[in-house]
């Protein structure tokens, strides 16, 4: 079916190295995709969960057997450092563990109550198809997360992964199809935004799992809710302004070591890393001055080397857009700025800039960037407003010791996933 359909075949190149081919990608285009006709299998839809939950398991033990050539993929194609490939891998069956557990749960009649005389059961079923949408800074985990979902569910899916981790998504499909999923079940859909987006328009869709930018979250929406047939479901998960706070009574080098990891691990591209940190004024010096030694640690280069802290940046378009926004604030702001010898590839130094306040920031960088401010401790409720005034609300955190602050804090951020981490003295 897909076959057909490929024209034009795009050499992929190493992210750390461009002079270097690693495989071959060829796209559908969104005239392509309005040529294609997607079916539900009713034969999949049909058949048992516990034969479902099978295959899954066969799929998630091929995972384990075939870790290392998934690290050589990530690292290569996605560019991740061999400690993100193997939580990646991990995750991707963790996932698999999961869904199949809570799949046996939802599958489970349950009684409801009844007048007398009558038995009344609440019974869930498969929607359909399902159109996955997953992103290039987790290729593996979470596209295995959502077609998982949508499949154990007995659900038709249309996979369709960012097109810059097309190899490992092929990769993929593959262990599925080979471990028992009928070809009818999963389509695997290579392709740019263009194929993205006319695929939200199928009217035969039922649902949509996306994992991305907001504006593309919004524009899926608009899609779905145009297109004919019943109203469709969309899962989003989007981006987050996230930040972090630590007050005086925090440890030193416990922040420190969170705040690096966070903000510039995985080359800062994730949707949880960390963007601005506030420390309370009284520390702050300290703690800038702290950060610029451990920053001057970070081994930046070939993710295939063990050594290796942080990879490259996921393609040239991505690179342009952090360094037009550091290069912007270099004019004003004070920064730190880690170093290292790399010449080729999409590669750029962790940084960190002092500002005022979070609203100096208007998007999401999404590299190794932080942004560092300071509070006054009687400004707390006045920067929870500011932070939540952004309109990102994925994940905040809080170094303290004082437990009633981090509730005060919880309860007035607009924050989906809030961490604390108390230090315990020995008493």
């Amino acid at each position: 079916m897909e076959m057909k359909f490929l024209k034009k075949t795009t050499r992929w190149l190493l992210l750390f190295d461009p002079n270097k081919i690693i495989g071959n990608v060829s796209f559908l285009t969104d005239t392509d995709i309005k040529e294609i006709s997607f079916k539900e299998s009713e034969d999949w839809r049909h058949l048992s969960l516990d034969e479902r939950t099978k295959i899954f398991k066969r799929i998630s033990d091929r995972f384990e057997d075939e870790k290392y050539k998934f690290f050589y993929l990530l690292a290569n194609e996605a560019g991740k450092t061999l400690k993100d490939c193997d939580a990646e891998v991990r995750e991707s069956i963790d996932f698999i563990n999961y869904y199949s557990a809570q799949a046996k749960k939802i599958f489970t009649d349950i009684e409801l109550e009844s007048p007398s005389g009558e038995k009344n059961y609440l019974r869930h079923s498969p929607k359909g198809t399902f159109l996955c949408i997953s992103p290039w800074n987790f290729p593996m985990a979470i596209f295995v997360g959502q077609v998982s979902a949508a499949l154990l569910t007995g659900n038709t899916v249309i996979a369709k992964p960012a097109e810059d981790t097309s190899l490992i998504a092929s990769e993929i499909v593959k262990v599925f199809h080979d471990c028992g999923v009928p070809k009818d079940a999963l389509h695997l859909v290579v392709g740019g935004k263009d194929a993205g987006n006319e695929l939200t328009k199928i009217n035969a869709l039922s649902g949509v799992a996306f994992t991305g930018s907001t504006s593309a979250a919004k524009k899926i929406n608009m899609n779905l809710a145009e297109s004919d047939g019943p109203i469709k479901t969309l899962i989003a998960e989007t981006g987050g302004q996230n930040v972090m706070f630590v007050d005086s009574s925090s440890l030193k080098e416990q922040v420190i070591d969170d705040v690096v990891r966070s903000a510039f691990y995985s080359a800062g591209q994730r949707c949880s890393a960390l963007r601005v940190v506030y420390v309370q004024e009284e520390v702050a010096q300290e703690y800038w001055d702290y950060l610029k030694e451990a920053m001057d640690e970070l081994e930046i280069g070939d993710p295939n080397n063990v050594s290796t802290d942080i990879g490259p940046i996921i393609n040239q378009t991505s690179l342009d857009k952090l360094n037009l926004h550091i290069n912007n604030l270099k004019k004003t702001h004070q920064f730190i700025e880690a170093k290292s010898n790399i010449k080729n590839g999409y590669f750029l130094n962790p940084i960190a800039f002092k500002i005022n306040d979070i609203s100096e920031i208007d998007e999401e960088n999404f590299g190794p960037i932080l942004h560092f401010a300071t509070y006054k401790h009687q400004e707390l409720e006045e920067v929870i407003e500011k932070v939540n005034s952004v309109g990102y609300g994925l994940t905040m955190g809080l170094h303290s010791r004082i437990t009633d602050k981090a509730e005060k804090i919880f309860s007035k951020a607009n924050i989906g996933n809030f961490t604390l981490t108390e230090i315990l003295l020995e008493q």
